[in-house]
């Protein structure tokens, strides 16, 4: 997948990893890509265990590094599962625990929604009959809510003729993947919640009146037309997921082919989202002061996320050359250190200006 090349954003808690990146190479070695090491604007790549070499990280971090490594994937959605084990672990200290905690709760509270939205969304295809009921009447702990599972999932089936255990395990797989994504009742996924706090950036940036030089201008233009295309892109993304919860008998008819089809839609969403909230909280603790905005921009520019060609080029060329013209425009070297061996004088050199 071309995301991957880009690798995925690591919450580090030092300030000097902001916004560093961890992926695989091509020998499926974990490699992190560090950008503005020393002032500018040039993304050092180096190998996974060599980021504890580069600073003195306290345990949160040494424990995030292993966490990842010890997963075996780098998407967006497996470094979010590390960060949180880490840190209901207590390592990033007693109030990110306690977040942790809620988030991980929240989450399992909004999936749960999203199994009662497929569950009475089988009644709209088999048992129409029956009278439909709204989601805060489910209650797990009720009889009369596990009588209501029973009959709609038996009757789905029958009509589908599969077991009602297949039934019952395809929905609660459907609910656990599309979960972050979708909204269910006023319950929204945590993805879905990241991507109208992207939307809001969207507006305040296009608000922004900022002045400033050439460059400011373009990275403003460039910031647009990223958030503009990525946005335009997850909406259809988006809209065919939430079409297979409103219509699950579509993909309970053809599981094995939907659900591979599934899983690609969600790492695609994963993936476009991710590094976007990272500059909506730059932004946000900038706004309504516009020097800091402009000195906001200074750290975003280098870490705009932007779709990659193969993605954008499919949907429209001009486009996605205009999209790659801007980036190498912010971005301008990398140094590749995939040997693991760094420099001696360049790691004093990064620390020093650390």
């Amino acid at each position: 997948m071309a995301f991957e090349a880009q690798g995925a954003i690591v919450p580090f808690a030092h300030p000097r990893l902001r916004f560093t990146r961890v992926r695989r190479s091509e020998e499926y070695r974990l490699e992190a890509l560090l950008p503005s090491l020393i002032g500018g604007r040039e993304i050092y790549v180096l190998a996974w265990p060599a980021l504890m070499k580069m600073y003195v990280l306290d345990i949160a971090d040494r424990m995030l590094i292993e966490e990842i490594a010890a997963r075996g994937d780098t998407n967006p959605i497996v470094v979010h599962k590390a960060r949180l084990t880490v840190a209901r672990l207590g390592a990033f200290g007693a109030e990110a625990q306690s977040l942790a905690k809620a988030q991980s709760d929240a989450a399992q509270t909004h999936e749960i929604q999203v199994y009662f939205s497929l569950i009475e969304n089988l009644r709209t295809a088999f048992a129409s009959t029956e009278e439909a009921w709204e989601l805060p009447r489910y209650d797990l702990k009720s009889r009369e809510t596990q009588n209501r599972i029973n009959l709609l999932v038996q009757t789905a089936a029958k009509s589908l003729d599969k077991p009602k255990t297949e039934i019952i395990s395809n929905l609660e797989v459907l609910a656990e993947m599309t979960g972050p994504m979708v909204q269910a009742g006023s319950s929204q996924g945590r993805m879905l919640v990241e991507l109208l706090a992207m939307k809001e950036f969207m507006k305040d940036v296009a608000r922004a009146r900022l002045g400033g030089d050439v460059e400011t201008q373009t990275l403003m233009t460039y910031l647009r037309l990223s958030g503009n295309t990525t946005l335009s892109f997850l909406s259809g993304i988006l809209g065919k997921l939430a079409d297979l919860v409103e219509k699950p008998s579509r993909l309970l008819t053809r599981w094995d082919q939907g659900i591979a089809r599934v899983e690609e839609y969600v790492l695609l969403v994963s993936w476009a989202l991710n590094g976007w909230s990272e500059l909506v909280g730059l932004w946000t603790d900038s706004r309504g002061h516009s020097q800091l905005q402009i000195a906001a921009l200074e750290q975003i520019a280098p870490n705009v996320p932007f779709l990659p060609p193969a993605i954008t080029a499919a949907a429209d060329s001009e486009q996605a050359a205009i999209m790659e013209r801007f980036k190498k425009s912010f971005v301008s070297v990398t140094g590749n250190w995939i040997s693991g061996d760094l420099n001696g004088d360049m790691v004093d050199l990064m620390r020093a200006r650390g």
